[in-house]
């Protein structure tokens, strides 16, 4: 299994190409961190709120990374459990006036029953540290208990929403979930984001990962 902190060090640097590091990563690297500079987001030295979220991503891949993927079949029937975690967003324009990436806190609710999945992302901010407002809500949850997490994703949701733009107003989010449970209690919930965002009439892609840690 690739370091999922090895992952995460492959936002650096890279603001017009989406990472794929594989299934065996918790975390796929798609977008960059303040450390870079460029678009929107603004350069220099990394921002403390972005990257304070950057970072708990992080620990929460080095805490996680070693536990492997939950085997799908053994995923419980009944029940519900809570997550919560980090959200890193980067949109694929950074030549335009919209925030070139983001990052915010995620609560998941999981009910086995029916495999539903709720919950919301919020609490965003630019790679400035400026705060975002709006959040995503998460709907349309999938779980595949016969699914093999080494080659596929076992557990799906969208992310959808409005999020306000400080420059140029309203951005809407479709964004899709494809990731895992990991560890032997279903200790975590990771995987990446893609999807588009749409301001007016112009459309771009969104690449991003999701870590979260059961409560």
């Amino acid at each position: 299994m690739k370091k999922l902190r090895e992952a995460l060090r492959k936002f650096v640097c890279r603001q017009e190409e989406f990472l794929h590091s594989g299934r065996s990563s918790l975390l796929i690297a798609c977008c960059v961190t303040a450390a870079c500079g460029g678009g929107g987001g603004g350069g220099g030295a990394a921002p403390t709120q972005f990257d304070a979220l950057f970072n708990e991503a992080e620990e929460l891949a080095s805490q996680f990374e070693l536990a492997g993927f939950s085997d799908p079949s053994n995923i419980p029937t009944s029940g519900s459990a809570q997550f919560e975690g980090v959200v890193l967003l980067q949109l694929s324009d950074t030549t335009d006036r919209i925030f070139d990436r983001a990052a915010c806190r995620v609560n998941i609710d999981v009910t086995f029953d029916g495999s539903t999945i709720v919950g919301s992302a919020q609490s965003f901010v630019d790679g400035n540290g400026i705060g975002i407002a709006g959040q995503l809500d998460i709907s349309s949850g999938t779980i595949d208990r016969m699914g093999d997490p080494n080659v596929e994703a076992t557990v799906g949701f969208e992310m959808s929403g409005q999020l306000t733009d400080n420059l140029i107003g309203e951005v809407d989010f479709a964004l899709d979930f494809d990731g895992d449970f990991f560890g032997d209690q279903l200790d975590a919930l990771g995987g990446s984001i893609s999807g588009i965002a749409t301001a007016g009439s112009t459309e771009q892609l969104v690449g991003g990962a999701l870590i979260s840690e059961k409560r």
